[in-house]
């Protein structure tokens, strides 16, 4: 299972704003990281695309929203650190560095203590703002230069749970002892100054006023045992006196799953658990979808589950994620993805969540088409070349535009979906798309549909690899980003996904998805931009977009005429044998003008159209088809300028493309056209029906 399988133990999950955004997370004894949700490489995420941010225990590692080189990171017992991954220079920021983290003695006495797993959270409305939890609320507005302490205890701050561990021979004071500490901190995305924290020993403390007064909530809770490991608090972003608690009490012999919910600042608490089985096991997090209300995540030490009814019912999430505990969740804001870390199988992603947001209103309808988010068109880019045999890779999100849609149930008849411009011309149709009951998921790779008789070209001198992004079909659950070998596989020919070949990419600007079931249509836009790290003008990218196509054409020519040309040796292969059986002098010349014109057609296939000798590759030197291909796909794959010797080959190969269907016109007027008169009432010769060049 070397290489093969994540077991890496994460504890939280962050993001950051960059496109594409990174995810950044402690691991249990190995240090704090980022890294890429998409490396925009067809080789997939592997290691090369994280970065070590400090070492220890890692925790939380939350990357400053409008710096993202700037990471706060933590180790055990409050050892809190910020990184610039410019530079790499790392800085210790403890609010009171006198025997923090792993100092072997007892929090009693401490001025400060700090759990093993200590939050820091950022201001939603200033990102400069950053908050660390102790056994008080700590804040700094100088990116931890300075910090000031806004709250009293917010623990029980119980000594019997302060002493010592460990027995008489050692003491064992790790900091994963350390008791009556705050595990979470969550400021109001609606009110900067409301805030909740909650802790180890089942408190949970509101501000309402920024820090100056505060007010212990979570007493009396019915059915839950006092001092209860309090691991996620999340505020509301719709009512500023919601919030959700997880409480667990796994460590007391109660395996049960324990979800809370308020709507008045603390002062009631209602069991939201509702049919969370038993088998869910204890919780670690909530979180409430950002665009509905109604919508809960909780993740469990079994995996995650979903609620669209504000935790009266509950459907498991998990998928193919394997049964793992999911100790931390967060949607990103714009991508709208759910992020997972869980402790022992690594981190997820689900991408874009609209049709969970928008599912309770899709059941009340046949079919329906979810709203579909902005999408790039990213060059990819194989930077590591071979990378050999059991090299672990997360997998990239698909390369395009994510469509999804419900179906009540299965259609008698297919379900097909098609994209066009925004006046109306149809670009792409994706036919006989998935049609399972329930949610289903595809992806258009924001191209052009190819012409009749060719698709994009490939680089046809040297065989080399032809990205595809075949469609992601599922939305049954999480799935994990493994490596994806079809994203990036080898080969020559034109480019194919599960919906036929495509061709060149779109222009940027939005476009019409529109939903086909049993003759009735769903539409919703998509916008389409370039990749942003390419610096190109609106004119390049519009020579480029002609250029493109124009190749396309030619290509679809050459195409033809080496279909036309196999189809009449087939036929006159065909109506050689017969001759040849029928032992008939009179038909004597019919077969010698059959057999010459067999022998000139290959001649003209072989040493003009394309290679002869199939899997040979450059060890035959390009015909035309392969030149075609190799200057399409040079002007089509790159998001970049096109050249002048582009440009130029490009024409000549239009001449040469001419000179070829000439070639072809002539021998099926005047070769064909004879054996059809020789064999007058015989069997017949079917011309070809392809364009003819106009004088």
């Amino acid at each position: 299972v070397v290489n093969t399988f994540a077991f890496t133990q994460f504890y939280h999950i962050n993001y950051d704003m960059q496109v594409p955004y990174q995810v950044c997370g402690g691991l249990q004894d190995n240090g704090n990281w980022c890294g890429a949700s998409n490396s925009l490489s067809g080789q997939g995420i592997r290691q090369a695309d994280w970065r070590n941010i400090s070492g220890g225990d890692g925790f939380f590692t939350v990357p400053v929203l409008d710096k993202p080189w700037l990471v706060y990171s933590n180790s055990q017992g409050g050892m809190l650190n910020i990184t610039d991954q410019r530079s790499g220079v790392q800085k210790t920021i403890y609010p009171y560095p006198n025997r923090v983290g792993s100092v072997g003695d007892a929090m009693i006495g401490h001025k400060y203590r700090f759990n093993w797993n200590a939050p820091i959270a950022l201001s939603p409305q200033n990102p400069g703002v950053v908050y660390f939890g102790g056994n008080v609320l700590f804040k700094s507005k100088d990116h931890g230069l300075s910090w000031e302490v806004i709250s009293p205890d917010l623990t029980t701050n119980d000594p019997k749970k302060q002493q010592s561990s460990g027995g008489e021979i050692v003491v064992d004071n790790t900091a994963a002892e350390f008791h009556s500490t705050l595990l979470s901190i969550a400021p109001s995305p609606l009110d900067e100054n409301v805030i909740w924290t909650s802790s180890d020993d089942g408190v949970v403390q509101v501000t309402r006023d920024g820090g100056k007064t505060w007010s212990s909530v979570f007493t009396n809770i019915a059915g839950l045992k006092p001092n209860a490991w309090l691991a996620t608090i999340e505020a509301s972003h719709f009512d500023v006196g919601t919030a959700y608690v997880t409480a667990d009490r796994h460590q007391d012999d109660d395996y049960a799953p324990y979800v809370y919910m308020t709507t008045d600042f603390g002062r009631t608490w209602k069991n939201i658990r509702g049919d969370l089985p038993e088998k869910a096991w204890w919780t670690h997090v909530i979180r409430e979808d950002p665009k509905n209300r109604n919508l809960l995540y909780v993740g469990t030490e079994a995996g995650v589950w979903a609620s669209w009814n504000r935790g009266t019912t509950w459907v498991s999430l998990r998928g193919e994620l394997p049964v793992t505990p999911v100790r931390d969740m967060q949607i990103h804001p714009r991508d709208n993805d759910l992020l997972l870390a869980t402790h022992g199988r690594g981190l997820y992603i689900l991408d874009d969540l609209t049709p969970l947001q928008q599912l309770g209103a899709a059941q009340t309808k046949d079919a329906e088409l979810f709203d579909i988010r902005p999408s790039i068109r990213w060059n990819m880019w194989n930077r590591d070349g071979n990378l050999g045999q059991r090299t672990f890779a997360g997998q990239n999100p698909p390369n395009g535009a994510l469509i999804s849609y419900y179906l009540k149930s299965q259609p008698a008849g297919e379900v097909n979906i098609e994209v066009a411009t925004a006046s109306g011309t149809v670009v792409r149709r994706l036919r006989r798309v998935p049609d399972d009951a329930g949610v289903n998921r595809i992806t258009w790779d924001l191209r052009y549909e190819a012409p009749a008789g060719g698709g994009l070209g490939g680089r046809g001198n040297r065989g080399a690899a032809n990205p595809a992004t075949p469609p992601d079909t599922s939305l049954a659950g999480l799935r994990e980003r493994r490596r994806a070998a079809e994203a990036e596989r080898a080969g020559g020919g034109e480019e194919e996904n599960f919906f036929g070949p495509s061709s060149a990419g779109v222009l940027p600007g939005t476009y019409q998805v529109t939903l086909i079931v049993g003759g009735t249509r769903y539409t919703e836009s998509v916008s389409v931009q370039n990749d942003p790290r390419v610096e190109m003008t609106p004119a390049q990218v519009a020579q480029q977009h002609d250029a493109a196509k124009a190749i396309e054409a030619t290509q679809a020519r050459v195409t033809r005429v080496v279909s036309g040309v196999d189809d009449l040796l087939r036929q006159l292969a065909g109506v050689q044998t017969t001759l040849r059986s029928a032992r008939n002098d009179a038909l004597t010349p019919a077969l010698t003008e059959i057999t010459g014109t067999i022998t000139d057609l290959r001649q003209f296939r072989d040493s003009v159209l394309a290679r002869p000798l199939a899997g040979l590759g450059y060890r035959q030197y390009p015909r035309l088809r392969e030149e075609v291909q190799t200057v399409a796909g040079m002007i089509s794959r790159p998001i970049w300028p096109i050249t002048a010797g582009e440009q130029l080959r490009s024409g000549e190969l239009v001449v040469e493309t001419d000179d070829a269907q000439r070639r072809f016109d002539s021998i099926v007027r005047d070769r064909i056209g004879k054996i059809n008169d020789l064999l007058k009432g015989s069997q017949h010769v079917i011309t070809p029906n392809t364009p003819r060049v106009v004088q």
